[in-house]
């Protein structure tokens, strides 16, 4: 079963397919900050690469995962980033 799959059942699961689920980091990247407070609306286990740094440097080769808890937030749990001015 991939990542994918396992989101998307679990959401199922939880009643909240028709919600965009993310992680910190993905709304973060995407401009959006996770609202002070706010739980994970899902936690899933997924398969996370744990040597990528290791085959980026070139010392190994073979990809190695781990299974990792991801705590992913909906759309109603951000905000968009505020632009900090200069005074």
């Amino acid at each position: 079963m991939t990542n994918t799959q396992r989101v998307h059942e679990a959401a199922q699961a939880a009643g909240l397919e028709e919600k965009t689920l993310l992680t910190y980091a993905e709304w973060k990247k995407a401009g959006f900050q996770v609202q002070k407070g706010q739980k994970a609306a899902l936690k899933v286990s997924l398969w996370i690469p744990s040597n990528k740094k290791k085959i980026a440097e070139g010392l190994e080769t073979e990809v190695k995962f781990v299974v990792k808890t991801a705590s992913l937030f909906t759309e109603d749990q951000v905000k968009e980033k505020e632009e900090k001015s200069a005074a």
